[in-house]
């Protein structure tokens, strides 16, 4: 077992600067991986915010951005932009696959 904490951050449009345009929780986990805690950032696969969004073969996808900072991937449905009415259904979904997590990743937080 690792002394180190372990930290979710988890928001649906988070997003990495080569799919979107990284964001404050990107820049956090990157941060606070470099201060010795373990993240993973949990992001949903597919939104309207994505400029490219990742290919995901699996229901979802363990990206190591650098030493202590994984990005998670989870599939989602394709909608067709923000004011789309199957975003809602989107929501839910994410928020019913975030129930899976704990099987997904290993590690919970500490």
């Amino acid at each position: 077992m690792t002394d180190r904490k372990i930290i979710w951050l988890i928001n649906q449009y988070a997003s990495t600067p080569e799919t979107g345009m990284g964001g404050r929780n990107y820049y956090l986990g990157k941060e606070l991986a470099k201060r010795g805690y373990k993240v993973y950032l949990v992001a949903a696969g597919f939104s309207h915010l994505l400029r490219e969004p990742p290919t995901l073969t699996k229901d979802f996808l363990i990206e190591e951005i650098n030493e202590g900072f994984h990005f998670v991937w989870l599939k989602m449905p394709h909608y067709n932009g923000a004011n789309d009415k199957k975003r809602i259904f989107n929501w839910f979904k994410f928020a019913r696959k975030m129930l899976n997590l704990p099987y997904i990743l290993a590690e919970n937080p500490m």
